[in-house]
């Protein structure tokens, strides 16, 4: 087979024909079409990424830098190592339309999605060996049972987030632009027992890629916005499989073009009412908070002098609240609290992570940072303890739950912003 190629942002033009056979399979093509950051370019213009684009360079990051060095260093075998390379270019391919959108409404989510399709799909488990992979151990990588999934899978240096992290500073045009930062500490990556290790000599690279993390976190993937209007058109699609009788397996196999084709077609009222908000009318219809619930002694990250009124409670609200969440329960929520403010439940969005998906995201893993004249691993936490609370802190600082409108009812939903609490803390038995 005669050389193939490709050009993407930050790795430029590189060989795809040993990976041919996977990438041109329908189930790879699909991942060209889903958004790696869901509904988030309503918001960030120029963030246009896609799921297969990010595989791909990542399998380009995983195979140049970080397994060949531990290949070069015998931390891994030459085996382990391609099949990593390839599961790498893999390890989103169970992504449903606009990626994590779906997964509040889904029974299991893309992780055990692609290992199920891994296991079924005949095109894609005989295009894996046909490049010389072995589909089982993808399959292990995917349910983490394969430790050396890390490599690609670690919270601080597996190569996907470092390639997301790379990615968002380069499709936003804003915060830290850290490329070298990242290529120069690929080549100080170690690995033992299911652990990253991180040589001494880049721990200063290691505390700054944990910092710009929570940066994008907060800024980009889950801000306030961004937030909203995931949360909106998440509502929408919950309402498209009721109304259009969606089965789950269906909607994780559609693309993002097809589900928008869903909503452009529907003649259900709802659904025309929320595509024409969204994808007509712009930014200027996209919903505005007028009760904001934040942790106590953290209602300083809300704005003044807007029509919103912003109430304090301790972390057991927070933790009730999502003992609770789900699709029906919002749903429930929601059309009561359009109730109360008289409006269409439709107009009506309740928004927030809950206390467990930012702890994942926010709360720092230890490094475990190695000496070449010191065999065993140090403990990043202990050696900068300083540098872990602060991180810790950007937690506090993102918990929220934000009741939205649409925006000429902001200002109402504020007048009854108390009636809405007292609702939300009666719906879940929070004792004030």
């Amino acid at each position: 087979m005669g050389k193939k190629y490709l050009s993407l942002p930050w790795v430029g033009q590189f060989d795809v024909s040993p990976i041919q056979k996977i990438v041109d399979t329908r189930r790879f093509q699909a991942s060209l079409n889903r958004a790696q950051t869901g509904f988030s370019n309503l918001i960030f213009r120029s963030a246009n990424s896609t799921r297969g684009a990010i595989e791909l360079t990542t399998w380009k990051i995983t195979k140049d830098h970080a397994t060949r060095r531990l290949v070069e260093e015998r931390y891994i075998s030459k085996e382990v190592a391609h099949n990593i390379n390839l599961t790498s270019l893999l390890h989103d391919i169970g992504h449903g339309p606009f990626s994590h959108a779906i997964e509040f409404l889904t029974k299991i989510d893309h992780e055990e999605n692609g290992a199920r399709l891994i296991e079924s799909d005949t095109e894609l488990r005989e295009a894996i060996v046909g490049c010389g992979g072995d589909p089982q151990f993808m399959i292990d990588c995917l349910r983490k049972k394969c430790p050396e999934f890390v490599i690609v899978d670690d919270k601080n240096f597996g190569t996907d987030k470092l390639v997301y992290l790379t990615m968002a500073g380069m499709d936003t045009g804003f915060g830290p632009r850290i490329e070298g930062v990242v290529l120069n500490i690929l080549e100080y990556l170690g690995y033992r027992d299911g652990k990253m290790l991180v040589d001494i000599k880049a721990i200063h690279a290691a505390m700054l890629i944990q910092q710009v993390y929570n940066y994008f976190y907060k800024d980009f993937f889950i801000s306030k916005s961004s937030s909203k209007v995931q949360r909106y058109m998440q509502k929408m699609i919950y309402h498209l499989l009721k109304v259009d009788h969606i089965a789950e397996d269906e909607l994780w196999d559609m693309t993002d073009r097809e589900l928008l084709g869903r909503f452009e077609n529907s003649e259900d009222p709802i659904i025309q009412h929320a595509y024409r908000d969204i994808y007509s009318r712009g930014i200027d219809a996209y919903p505005r908070t007028g009760l904001s619930i934040r942790l106590k002694g953290h209602a300083y990250m809300e704005r003044n002098g807007k029509d919103n009124l912003v109430k304090e409670a301790n972390r057991d609200f927070f933790v009730k609240f999502y003992g609770m969440c789900g699709p029906d329960f919002l749903d429930m929520l929601e059309k009561e609290i359009a109730e109360i403010i008289k409006v269409d439940h439709f107009r009506v969005v309740v928004v927030s992570l809950s206390p467990s998906d930012l702890e994942k995201r926010f709360r720092p893993q230890d490094v475990h940072i190695m000496n070449s004249v010191d065999p065993d691993a140090r403990s990043l936490m202990e050696l900068r303890p300083g540098h872990f609370a602060s991180l810790a802190d950007d937690y506090k600082d993102s918990l929220a739950i934000r009741v939205c409108v649409e925006p000429k009812y902001r200002t109402r939903l504020c007048r009854e912003g108390e009636d809405v609490f007292n609702l939300i803390a009666e719906k879940i038995g929070y004792l004030q």
